[in-house]
């Protein structure tokens, strides 16, 4: 019997050659062997096969075997999409989405993600919430955007889950309802999404939707800190730096700091350098802040551009520089949401002013203004 479904199976790819050829670029693929592949797909997509044709798009996308080349893999997209092949339209989509190959178009992209969801595609539900949310390719709807992110939620998406939570905690799409974001970031949690970990134990901490409890949300953030989440990692060394949750305890605080820091966290920057600021389980070093400060301040952290300014007036761990005391103050004040941070840096600012010369106050300007966060 078994020889007989073999001959069967043998035959019915003799009697397909197309089938054969995709198989068998398929095969190649996977071995990394990219030039055999390439001419085996190259050989079915010629011939219509769209398993065939989404394949070649890919390679050309990424510049598997061949040159990258966004032209021909636009190209190759577009004809296996009209075949309903489900990898090209989430493809074609994205290439649109990120206009490569083509120009930028947001219309196109989401006419392809609605077609995806009425096929019930549950990634495509998110994608299609993520334009309403934004406005892009389709006018902003975030009621539109929370019904997509809750049916792709009920079908088992904890990405899905976890915006519907979101949007319940902005009051977007529905009426700001913290208790019914918390169901939905659990649901997410639960599933082990690391956004949602951290989430959880942001409103434990915060008491937002469920009783404050600091032990939970430390816990929680642990789970965070264990899938890398930077954020989660900047508020564990806070945590321990209040002893919220935790014994006080300034090294622990200065361990998660540094592990939020190495990631390119800028309120965990900032907050190394308070420590050595203050000598808090270490000894005071004030150059060793300024260097911390300066790290967050250029990632745009207003609190540390507030610190670097005053470091700079005093003279305090880098040489007195009034024409960068100034400056940093000028962004702190442009770019704080605080406003008593705003209000106590325009203070300083004009202080600073008292002791420089025109040419020097317009010198700090023109710095401020031509100032671009890092990265």
């Amino acid at each position: 019997m078994r020889k007989i479904l073999i001959v069967a199976a043998t035959f019915a790819l003799l009697c397909n050659p197309v089938q054969a050829d995709y198989r068998e670029g398929e095969a190649a693929y996977k071995r990394g062997e990219y030039n055999t592949a390439l001419r085996e797909h190259q050989a079915a997509a010629n011939r219509g096969h769209a398993g065939a044709q989404w394949r070649l798009a890919f390679m050309y996308r990424f510049g598997k075997g061949v040159p990258q080349n966004y032209a021909e893999a636009i190209k190759w997209y577009r004809k296996s999409a009209a075949q309903g092949h489900r990898g090209a339209m989430v493809g074609l989509a994205s290439m649109y989405s990120k206009g490569l190959g083509t120009r930028r178009n947001y219309a196109e992209a989401a006419k392809l993600y609605r077609k995806l969801v009425d096929t019930g595609d549950v990634l495509a539900h998110i994608d299609l919430g993520d334009l309403y949310v934004n406005g892009l390719g389709v006018r902003r709807n975030y009621a539109e955007a929370l019904r997509l992110y809750s049916a792709a939620a009920v079908s088992g998406s904890s990405v899905g889950a976890y915006k519907t939570g979101e949007m319940y905690s902005a009051g977007r799409g529905a009426k700001r309802d913290h208790e019914e974001a918390a169901h939905w970031y659990r649901k997410a949690a639960d599933a082990g999404y690391s956004s949602a970990l951290f989430k959880m134990g942001y409103i434990y901490d915060k008491g937002l939707g469920v009783q404050e409890n600091p032990i939970e949300a430390v816990n929680w953030y642990r789970e965070a800190a264990k899938k890398n989440v930077s954020a989660a990692e900047s508020n564990l060394g806070l945590m321990y730096y209040q002893g919220r949750g935790v014994k006080r305890d300034y090294r622990q605080s200065l361990y998660w700091y540094r592990k939020a820091a190495g990631r390119g966290n800028g309120l965990a920057q900032f907050n190394i350098g308070v420590i050595y600021s203050k000598g808090r389980g270490v000894k005071r070093n004030s150059k060793e802040a300024v260097k911390w400060y300066r790290r967050a301040a250029d990632k745009g952290v207003p609190e540390a551009q507030f610190n670097l300014g005053l470091a700079y007036f005093k003279g305090v761990g880098i040489v007195r520089n009034y024409i960068q005391a100034h400056k940093w103050w000028n962004l702190t004040t442009a770019r704080s949401k605080r406003q008593a941070l705003r209000t106590k840096a325009s203070k300083q600012r004009r202080t600073v002013e008292g002791k420089m010369t025109p040419n020097q106050v317009a010198t700090a300007q023109r710095l401020a203004r031509v100032w671009k966060p890092k990265k």
